[in-house]
């Protein structure tokens, strides 16, 4: 009869209409998800760089405050001692190993606090770029398997 084509039209309209709402707030989840995703990304992207300069910032003072120390101590060493000759070179030669050798824990440190950085920036995207690809992937998926039911609106 021609009601109930038109009650199975009508029907057809709703179900269309209501899948159609469907895709639509699944993509809008899908594009809040990924800019919480990124933002995410970004504000820990920034931890991790000051972070990684105030680890600098800090080899750096280390470094300075070694070189004072070095410095002090020979003064006071030239300032007190007798020493000439071949046993003050000695003497120089023991305070500047002994500078060198602190000065290069200090680096060593800070490279390793930097790699460990850069890993965790690293360690960072991996985690956060699979989110983004993901939810860019079944928004695609879901676009594919509507073109080829032929074009319909349908999830």
């Amino acid at each position: 009869s021609v009601a109930s084509g038109v009650s199975a039209s009508q029907q057809a309209k709703a179900q269309a209409q209501y899948q159609e709402e469907q895709a639509a707030e699944y993509a809008r989840v899908n594009e809040l998800n990924n800019k919480a995703a990124a933002q995410e990304y970004v504000e820990q992207s920034a931890a991790e760089r000051m972070a990684q300069m105030q680890e600098q910032d800090k080899a750096s003072r280390d470094a300075q405050e070694v070189q004072k120390e070095a410095l002090q101590k020979k003064g006071e060493m030239l300032a007190s001692t007798n020493a000439s000759g071949l046993a003050l070179d000695f003497l120089m030669a023991d305070y500047e190993r002994q500078e060198a050798t602190r000065k290069d824990m200090i680096r060593e440190n800070y490279e390793m606090s930097s790699a460990k950085s850069d890993l965790n920036g690293q360690r960072a995207a991996e985690l956060h770029l699979p989110r983004l690809l993901l939810f860019d992937g079944h928004e695609r998926a879901r676009n594919g398997a509507r073109h080829r039911r032929g074009g319909g609106h349908g999830l």
